[in-house]
Parts: C-alpha cells; structure tokens; sequence
C-alpha cells in the first residue's frame, strides 16, 4: 500500500464518524437569547462578528430585531450534556 492510498483510508474513516452540523442556541456562551454563539459555531465563525452583523442589520435595515426574536423563538437550545467543542 502507498502513502496515499493509506492517507485517503483514513480520510473516508474520518469523514464516516463526523456528525452532521445541528444549529442550536447557546445555553453557556450568550448576550440575550445564545442565538448569534449558535450562528457562529455553525458557521465556525466568531460569535462577536455575527453580533456585529446582527447589530448592523437593527440599526440600517430594522429586520434584524425581527429575524432574532424569531431564531430565539424556532432555534432550540443546545443539550448541555452534548457541548460544541
């Protein structure tokens, strides 16, 4: 067996094990509702960005207040026994 053929094994066992990504509101990690720590680790993106676009989106659009009462409201919150790593 070659290096690459050992390589693209462990490759497809890796992928096998992930678990799909689940969009869940933060329970430990949240400012008001969890949704934008939610937002980010699904996006793996740094929650405060998605805070500031969310602030952006309230302040020159007026939808943003709407859309997070809304994701608080349709998101369910994480299980604290099974925490984002």
């Amino acid at each position: 067996m070659s290096d690459n053929d050992v390589k693209s094994d462990m490759v497809e066992k890796e992928v096998m094990v992930m678990e799909p990504k689940k969009l869940r509101r933060s329970t430990t990690d949240k400012v008001f509702a969890g949704v934008c720590t939610g937002v980010g680790r699904y996006f793996d993106l740094d929650p405060v960005l998605i805070r500031v676009i969310w602030a952006c989106a309230c302040i020159f659009f007026g939808t943003g207040l709407l859309a997070y009462i809304i994701c608080a409201i349709v998101i369910p919150a994480e299980d604290t026994y099974n925490t984002y790593q």
